[in-house]
């Protein structure tokens, strides 16, 4: 789940195979403006979900 909420986020791409990535992966090398979005947005994103795992635990096994 957390792969789609990063792609719909915009903060991930979705590749089928090895040619999608390579293309993905030029397209980002050449478009400063899309790696910046992408990053801020990763950033934006990996900082809303701190912590996720230790939640989860917490929900999962108690709070020890």
């Amino acid at each position: 789940q957390a792969a789609a909420d990063a792609i719909a986020h915009g903060s991930a791409m979705r590749v089928a195979n090895a040619e999608e990535w390579i293309a993905q992966s030029n397209r980002l090398a050449a478009d400063q403006a899309l790696r910046q979005k992408m990053g801020a947005s990763g950033r934006k994103f990996a900082a809303a979900h701190k912590g996720a795992a230790v939640k989860v635990c917490e929900l999962l096994c108690g709070n020890q």
